[in-house]
């Protein structure tokens, strides 16, 4: 899977490899707290968060990715 833009300014858009559906969606800090989720959605709007670093967890039929995003 992969996240563009990163760096970003605010949208995101998550491209999986195959052909799953990104069942949820959740955007940690990273001191651990879910700052922003989403469900059954590939593109995000995080521009109401803060600059720096970011943990995105999505959940698919066939398991986790994790990522991480630099909010610019």
């Amino acid at each position: 899977a992969s996240i563009n833009p990163n760096p970003t300014e605010g949208y995101i858009k998550i491209v999986l490899e195959n052909q799953n559906k990104i069942e949820k969606i959740d955007v940690y800090s990273v001191s651990g707290r879910v700052v922003y989720n989403a469900f059954n959605r590939s593109e995000l709007d995080i521009s109401g968060l803060s600059s720096g670093l970011y943990i995105l967890k999505a959940k698919t039929a066939e398991g986790q990715i994790t990522r991480k995003i630099i909010k610019q």
